[in-house]
């Protein structure tokens, strides 16, 4: 372990952001000859490995490790896995509960024109429903027996259907309850067996700039004995450019024993004296800039203060403060006449609140204001609007230019007496773009048609074409959907830093939040707009009138959830399932291996010393947050498509278990050790969870209350069978198939939004929280300080922290520099005041 603790990546280009717990690799490792054995090493202790009896590091196994084991590398990390373990489940039964709709779906038989290709996503889609469309039953004449068959036949498909989606919702529901529910134990048990620094401290807002350690601990000793107070100073912007000078000091440091290794073996150093120059410019500039910015800068513990972390020797010590400030604070009133004086601090009004851990603290980050984190926050959202546009583009000239008008039993219905019976009348018209030639070769079928070359290369070829183009514009539609989403997740993973959040854990969940809610965009409402006629829908009728964007934008499109849409939309959306079977889960494996390979072989012929080999050898990042971003689009996407494409819950099974699995083989195999992220991770997964039941709720009453599949109602005035009157989406809540569900609707509102979220926030304020104080029954904090040491920093001191010791080090020398460079000043200026006034004597 303590060999684990003196290594470090000195090539890290954010100082050890990717590895929180290394400590920094002292001055022979950074000059030691390169040996593949320390490297292999080094590659064990940055990794997921555990230590047999004989001390020696070994791998986990893959399909024998309990999910419990990788709780001593964060909360989060197991509570991700769980995650996914739970969704498999979930959705193996609701493919269960699916089969039902499937089988109502494909027994009506509505494109059977195609039977011969096999039983294809559309035949098991709502579109194949048994009926005729809205259109043809209000232009034709049904006797009144014939109109109370199809309602009655209606009326059967609608229960089976609902009987389906009734059973996927109490899924869903019952998943999401088992799942707050476990993960709330399971995180009780985590805290228990992985003790933490941040199990002992409370973080402190609202002291005086000039308050002092010493008082602060005299203040919080009412509640037990005060094992360390450790102050955040309010540094500005130094302590951030004296990083950015660090990380140049750290490559221009590296840059120079290259140099030296190729000096010696009489090679040439051109290219390194080019790259130390250009680092000596940055680092120049740079100093100007600290200069310029901070002509007199103080020494570290004499900056103001900006909060306090005060560390209590006991865990009941540290509840029992927390507890007393909490009811106080009860009223959440700001000023400080509604804390108790015993409470107050010297007259000020104290915050306080449980502290993470030390080294989740992003220390330079602790200055930054609301507003100032608001406003990057809309660049971000500028930009992935832009993102999101640029989307919207391409699959609208993927629908422009590519997917052509395809040819389906509702194009022919209308010539149906005209559609040549058979191939020599077909070829007597002479014409394979004629639409009666077409509607020919549609109920012939494609897989007829591609096994006889005389209707492929004759009548047919126009069909065929246009049959072709369709697929791959449904197959280019979701490339690019899957490709925008890898752009938003890059891009929004290296804003992240950017919206500079107090912690990494809340910097991971930020981003989070964002990659899926872009992604969710993306894949689910941009597709569902682009084929959407939406002119006449409030605001964006005003749309309609500006060039261009009324004439191919908002009028080109479907007014309702046709036969005709559900041919567009589900497909490309299907599609985009079968892509995520291969993508991203074995590509991240297979080109994770590969990649690992090249870096091997590529550092083994050009490293020169130990640290460039052990930066080849190091295993690739984990990125719990975005996998997580990932998981949850997939299953909102899943919900809101359902209805319409049961073939989505199979595949989402499919998706999660195959996930899972090459989730875990990388993470155990490929990765190196991910930040140790808290419980709140999986805190803002229970938050967005229920919003997953509104959208499938809503999505299956617009969709099942489609007029243009089932049109038919029982009108009770006249006491006859009719077409639907009121084909409006808010209609549908009201109607024999939304009815129930808008109860459900407004059940699932009251529970999740009411009931758990602001009685629950009220309850939690009374009494005690369970989170925060179900560990008393870990020891005192010195007697626990080697099994913190092993789970993470030890104090909340910065000087300790490896990623930023050297930093304030270098703080404090360049304070140093400026006060001798004035005591300099004033020396000389006091003789020149000296001789000037004896050369007036």
């Amino acid at each position: 372990m303590l060999m684990e603790q003196n290594i470090v990546d000195l090539l890290e280009r954010d100082i050890g952001r990717d590895h929180p717990t290394a400590h920094q690799i002292d001055q022979e490792e950074t000059d030691a000859a390169p040996e593949v054995a320390r490297a292999l090493h080094w590659f064990d202790l940055t990794s997921l490995r555990y230590r047999d009896n004989n001390g020696n590091l070994q791998k986990y196994p893959v399909c024998a490790t309990r999910l419990k084991f990788l709780g001593k590398y964060g909360t989060g990390l197991q509570l991700y896995f769980t995650l996914i373990r739970r969704l498999t489940y979930l959705f193996f039964f609701i493919t269960i509960a699916g089969t039902v709709a499937m089988y109502s779906n494909w027994r009506g038989e509505y494109w059977d024109a195609e039977s011969s290709f096999g039983v294809s996503s559309k035949q098991l889609g709502f579109a194949n429903q048994y009926g005729y469309s809205l259109e043809f039953i209000e232009t034709n004449t049904f006797t009144t027996t014939q109109m109370e068959d199809m309602l009655d036949k209606q009326k059967e498909e609608q229960n089976l259907l609902l009987m389906s989606a009734y059973a996927v919702w109490g899924l869903v529901v019952i998943f999401i309850h088992v799942h707050k529910r476990c993960s709330k134990k399971e995180t009780r048990e985590n805290l228990r067996n992985n003790i933490t620094a941040g199990d002992y401290a409370i973080e402190v807002k609202g002291l005086p700039p000039d308050a002092l350690g010493e008082d602060i601990a005299e203040h919080f000793a009412q509640f037990g004995e005060i094992a360390e107070v450790s102050i955040a100073r309010k540094y500005g912007e130094s302590l951030h450019l004296f990083k950015k000078q660090a990380t140049l000091r750290k490559k221009r440091e590296i840059l120079t024993v290259r140099r030296k290794i190729y000096e010696d073996k009489g090679l040439k150093v051109r290219k390194f004296d080019k790259a130390i120059c250009q680092l000596n410019d940055r680092i120049l500039a740079l100093n100007q800039k600290i200069a310029k910015k901070y002509p007199d800068l103080s020494y570290h513990e004499e900056l103001p203060l900006e909060r306090a972390y005060v560390v209590f020797q006991s865990v009941r010590s540290r509840n029992h403060c927390m507890k007393k400030y909490r009811k106080d604070n009860l009223m959440c009133c700001p000023t400080s006449l509604c804390q108790s004086e015993r409470l107050r601090f010297k007259g000020h009004h104290l915050r306080v609140k449980q502290a993470v851990e030390p080294s989740n603290i992003l220390w330079e980050n602790l200055e930054v204001s609301r507003s100032e984190r608001c406003r990057r926050g809309f660049v971000i959202f500028f930009c992935v609007f832009l993102l999101l546009v640029c989307s919207f583009v391409i699959i609208f000239l993927i629908k422009v230019n590519i997917s052509d008008d395809d040819i389906n039993k509702t194009t022919c219905e209308p010539i149906s007496s005209t559609i040549p019976k058979t191939q020599e009348e077909a070829e007597a018209i002479n014409d394979s773009g004629d639409l009666r030639v077409k509607c020919y070769c549609f109920e012939l079928g494609y897989t007829t048609i591609a096994q006889n070359p005389s209707l492929i290369n004759g009548i047919c070829e126009d069909y065929a074409k246009q049959k072709a183009t369709a697929y791959f514009a449904q197959f280019l539609s979701a490339a690019s959907i899957i490709v925008i989403n890898g752009v938003l997740r890059y891009f929004l993973r290296r804003l992240g830093r950017y919206q500079r959040y107090e912690t990494i854990t809340r910097e991971t969940t930020s981003t989070l939040k964002k990659i899926f809610i872009a992604s969710f965009i993306n894949t689910a409402f941009i597709p569902i707009i682009i084929y959407a006629s939406l002119q006449n829908y409030g605001f964006v009728s005003t749309l309609s009138e500006i060039p261009y964007i009324g004439e191919y934008f908002l009028n080109e499109g479907y007014t309702d959830l046709t036969r005709e849409w559900h041919l567009k939309v589900p497909p490309a959306v299907n599609t985009f399932m079968v892509w995520n079977l291969i993508s991203p889960h074995f590509l991240m494996v297979i080109l994770g291996s590969i990649s690992m390979s090249c870096s091997r072989r590529k550092g083994r012929k050009r490293a020169n010393t130990q640290v460039e080999l052990n930066r080849a050898y190091e295993g690739l990042p984990f990125d719990v947050g975005t996998n997580v971003a990932y998981t949850l689009n997939l299953f909102f996407v899943t919900l809101f498509f359902g209805p319409a494409l049961p073939t989505l819950y199979p595949l989402a099974f499919l998706c999660f278990l195959i996930k899972y699995w090459s989730d875990k083989y990388f993470a155990l195999r490929l990765a190196k050790k991910p930040p140790n992220y808290d419980e709140r991770i999986n805190d803002t997964v229970l938050s967005l969870l229920p919003f997953s039941l509104l959208l499938f709720t809503c999505a299956t009453v617009i969709t099942y209350g489609a007029p243009d599949i089932w049109p038919l109602e029982y009108d009770a005035v006249s006491g006859q069978v009719t077409t639907v009157k009121d084909t409006s989406f808010g209609n549908r809540f009201y109607t024999r198939v939304g009815a129930p569900y808008t109860t459900l609707l407004t059940v699932t509102f009251i529970y999740f939004f009411v009931v758990r979220k602001f009685l629950g926030s009220i309850l939690k304020a009374i009494c005690t929280s369970k989170k925060v104080f179900s560990s008393e029954k870990q020891g005192d904090y010195l007697n626990e300080l080697a099994t913190i040491k092993m789970n993470g920093l030890h104090t909340y001191h910065i000087i300790n922290n490896a990623n930023y010791s050297g930093i304030v080090t270098a703080m404090d020398e360049y304070a140093n520099e400026q006060k001798s460079d004035t005591d300099k000043q004033k020396l000389n200026f006091s003789r020149e005041t000296r001789n000037a006034s004896s050369i007036k004597a």
